[in-house]
C-alpha cells in the first residue's frame, strides 16, 4: 500500500491538515518522494517519541509557564509604552516613509535648480563637483530630521501653557 498524508492520518490518529501543516514544517519526509521505512522512522523519532519521554504534568507545566512569561512580557510593553520609552512600529513607518518622501523629492528638485549652472561648466570633472555640492546641500537640508511627538500632544500642551498664562 502506497504511504499517502491520508493514510498517516489514520493510522496515527490525527487530522490530514496537521500531518500536511505541522509535520511536514518540522521536517517529515514527503511521503510519496520517500519510503515508508524513512516516514515511519522520522514520525517515530520526531513526533512519538516525545510523547512517550514527556511527562504530561511535566509539559503542561512548561506551557503554563511559557504563557506567563508572554503574559509578563506583554505587560512590560505595556508599561514602556506607557512611558514613552517605546513607539509603535506604524508610528516609525509613518515617520520614516515621511522623511524618504522629502528626500526624494528634493532630489529630485537638483536638475531645475543646478540645469544653468551646469551648462556654464565646460570640464566633465566640474559639472560633477557642481552636482556633488548641490547633492551635499540636498542631504544637509534633510538630514537635519527629528522626531517629534504627534501635533495632538504638542497641541494639549500648547493650550496647557495658554490656559496657565491667563490665570
Amino acid at each position: 500500500m502506497a504511504l499517502s498524508y491520508r493514510s498517516i492520518a489514520k493510522q496515527y490518529g490525527y487530522d490530514e491538515s496537521t500531518i500536511r501543516q505541522s509535520w511536514a514544517k518540522k521536517g517529515m519526509p514527503d511521503p510519496k518522494s520517500s519510503t515508508e521505512l524513512e516516514v515511519r522512522q522520522w514520525i517515530v523519532t520526531n513526533i512519538l517519541n516525545p510523547l512517550r519521554d514527556t511527562d504530561t504534568q511535566e509539559q503542561i507545566q512548561r506551557e503554563r509557564l511559557r504563557k506567563l512569561t508572554a503574559e509578563a512580557e506583554q505587560a512590560e510593553i505595556s508599561v514602556r509604552q506607557c512611558m514613552d520609552e517605546l513607539i509603535e512600529i506604524t508610528v516609525v513607518q509613518n515617520e520614516l516613509s515621511a522623511f524618504l518622501k522629502r528626500i526624494r523629492d528634493h532630489l529630485r528638485t537638483i536638475p531645475n535648480k543646478t540645469y544653468l549652472e551646469l551648462f556654464e561648466q565646460e570640464k566633465a570633472i566640474d559639472i560633477k563637483r557642481v552636482l556633488q555640492s548641490r547633492i551635499d546641500e540636498v542631504l544637509n537640508e534633510c538630514g537635519r530630521f527629528n522626531y517629534e511627538p504627534p501635533q495632538e500632544e504638542n497641541n494639549k500642551e500648547d493650550e496647557y501653557t495658554e490656559d496657565k498664562e491667563d490665570n
